[in-house]
Protein backbone atom coordinates (compact mmCIF):
# COMPACT_ATOMS: atom_id res chain seq x y z
CA UNK A 1 0.00 0.00 0.00
CA UNK A 2 1.38 3.24 -0.36
CA UNK A 3 0.80 6.91 0.81
CA UNK A 4 -1.92 7.95 -1.83
CA UNK A 5 -4.12 4.63 -0.55
CA UNK A 6 -3.05 5.90 3.05
CA UNK A 7 -4.38 9.19 2.88
CA UNK A 8 -7.65 8.04 0.90
CA UNK A 9 -8.06 5.16 3.31
CA UNK A 10 -7.60 7.88 6.43
CA UNK A 11 -10.00 10.14 4.35
CA UNK A 12 -12.61 8.05 3.90
CA UNK A 13 -12.45 7.80 8.14
CA UNK A 14 -13.21 11.52 8.38
CA UNK A 15 -15.82 11.20 6.11
CA UNK A 16 -17.68 8.61 8.13
CA UNK A 17 -18.57 11.14 10.73
CA UNK A 18 -19.38 13.83 8.99
CA UNK A 19 -23.01 11.93 7.65
CA UNK A 20 -22.75 12.54 3.87
CA UNK A 21 -24.91 11.12 1.74
CA UNK A 22 -23.74 7.61 -0.01
CA UNK A 23 -23.47 8.68 -3.26
CA UNK A 24 -21.27 11.83 -1.54
CA UNK A 25 -19.54 9.87 0.10
CA UNK A 26 -18.45 7.54 -2.83
CA UNK A 27 -17.97 10.48 -5.16
CA UNK A 28 -15.52 12.15 -2.68
CA UNK A 29 -13.08 8.96 -2.57
CA UNK A 30 -13.33 8.27 -6.65
CA UNK A 31 -12.28 11.91 -6.86
CA UNK A 32 -9.43 11.67 -4.46
CA UNK A 33 -8.54 8.80 -6.48
CA UNK A 34 -8.80 10.53 -10.09
CA UNK A 35 -6.07 13.53 -8.17
CA UNK A 36 -4.12 10.78 -7.17
CA UNK A 37 -3.56 9.11 -10.28
CA UNK A 38 -3.20 13.00 -11.86
CA UNK A 39 -0.24 13.45 -9.64
CA UNK A 40 0.65 10.20 -10.86
CA UNK A 41 0.90 11.14 -14.36
CA UNK A 42 2.30 14.49 -13.58
CA UNK A 43 5.58 12.43 -11.67
CA UNK A 44 4.76 13.38 -8.69
CA UNK A 45 4.60 10.74 -6.04
CA UNK A 46 3.25 11.05 -2.32
CA UNK A 47 5.42 10.31 0.12
CA UNK A 48 5.08 11.55 4.11
CA UNK A 49 8.36 13.82 3.28
CA UNK A 50 6.89 15.15 0.14
CA UNK A 51 2.89 15.78 0.78
CA UNK A 52 3.71 19.50 1.89
CA UNK A 53 5.84 20.18 -1.16
CA UNK A 54 3.66 18.56 -3.74
CA UNK A 55 0.12 19.51 -2.40
CA UNK A 56 0.50 22.76 -2.97
CA UNK A 57 -2.00 25.82 -3.84
CA UNK A 58 -0.15 26.02 -7.45
CA UNK A 59 -0.53 21.92 -8.35
CA UNK A 60 -4.22 22.30 -7.47
CA UNK A 61 -4.33 25.70 -10.08
CA UNK A 62 -2.41 23.12 -12.80
CA UNK A 63 -4.59 20.54 -11.68
CA UNK A 64 -8.04 22.70 -12.11
CA UNK A 65 -6.17 23.95 -15.64
CA UNK A 66 -6.11 20.47 -16.80
CA UNK A 67 -9.97 19.41 -15.62
CA UNK A 68 -11.54 22.41 -17.61
CA UNK A 69 -10.09 20.98 -20.68
CA UNK A 70 -10.57 17.33 -19.94
CA UNK A 71 -14.49 16.86 -18.40
CA UNK A 72 -17.72 18.68 -18.03
CA UNK A 73 -17.78 21.93 -15.66
CA UNK A 74 -20.08 20.12 -13.34
CA UNK A 75 -18.20 17.31 -13.22
CA UNK A 76 -14.73 19.05 -12.55
CA UNK A 77 -16.57 21.42 -10.08
CA UNK A 78 -17.59 18.60 -8.39
CA UNK A 79 -13.39 17.20 -8.32
CA UNK A 80 -12.74 20.58 -6.79
CA UNK A 81 -15.04 20.40 -3.75
CA UNK A 82 -13.51 17.27 -3.37
CA UNK A 83 -9.85 18.53 -3.34
CA UNK A 84 -11.24 21.87 -0.89
CA UNK A 85 -12.37 18.49 1.39
CA UNK A 86 -9.31 16.73 1.33
CA UNK A 87 -6.85 19.49 2.07
CA UNK A 88 -9.11 20.76 5.03
CA UNK A 89 -8.93 16.96 6.30
CA UNK A 90 -5.30 16.66 5.73
CA UNK A 91 -4.52 20.16 7.16
CA UNK A 92 -6.77 19.45 10.19
CA UNK A 93 -4.83 16.00 10.43
CA UNK A 94 -1.38 17.95 10.45
CA UNK A 95 -0.54 16.29 7.19
CA UNK A 96 -0.07 20.05 5.58
CA UNK A 97 1.06 22.88 7.46
CA UNK A 98 -2.24 24.78 5.59
CA UNK A 99 -5.18 24.67 3.67
CA UNK A 100 -3.74 25.19 0.13
CA UNK A 101 -7.04 25.49 -1.51
CA UNK A 102 -8.26 28.44 0.34
CA UNK A 103 -8.76 29.86 -2.97
CA UNK A 104 -9.48 27.43 -5.35
CA UNK A 105 -12.39 28.49 -6.75
CA UNK A 106 -14.99 26.58 -9.05
CA UNK A 107 -15.14 26.80 -12.91
CA UNK A 108 -17.70 28.66 -14.04
CA UNK A 109 -20.58 27.61 -16.69
CA UNK A 110 -19.49 29.05 -20.11
CA UNK A 111 -21.91 31.15 -21.15
CA UNK A 112 -23.99 30.98 -24.52
CA UNK A 113 -23.37 33.28 -27.70
CA UNK A 114 -26.85 35.11 -26.74
CA UNK A 115 -26.16 35.44 -22.96
CA UNK A 116 -22.43 36.31 -23.82
CA UNK A 117 -24.09 39.42 -26.27
CA UNK A 118 -26.87 40.27 -23.95
CA UNK A 119 -24.04 40.21 -20.82
CA UNK A 120 -22.01 42.84 -22.67
CA UNK A 121 -25.16 44.60 -23.71
CA UNK A 122 -25.92 45.32 -20.19
CA UNK A 123 -22.88 46.45 -19.09
CA UNK A 124 -23.06 49.06 -22.04
CA UNK A 125 -26.29 50.00 -20.77
CA UNK A 126 -24.90 50.62 -16.98
CA UNK A 127 -21.98 52.77 -18.65
CA UNK A 128 -24.13 55.31 -20.44
CA UNK A 129 -26.38 55.02 -17.12
CA UNK A 130 -29.23 53.88 -18.21
CA UNK A 131 -31.48 53.15 -15.19
CA UNK A 132 -32.54 50.04 -14.11
CA UNK A 133 -35.50 49.86 -15.10
CA UNK A 134 -34.68 50.97 -18.79
CA UNK A 135 -32.14 47.86 -18.73
CA UNK A 136 -34.22 45.57 -17.64
CA UNK A 137 -37.01 46.43 -20.55
CA UNK A 138 -33.95 46.43 -22.95
CA UNK A 139 -32.80 42.99 -22.24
Amino acid sequence: MDYSDELRNKFALFLQPLGVSRNTYKNYLSDLLHFFDWLTSQNQILTPENVSQIVVPQTLVVYRDHLISHCPVATANRRLSTIRKFCQFAFSQNILPSDPSANLTNISQPLSPQEAILGRFRSLLKSEGASIVTIKNYL
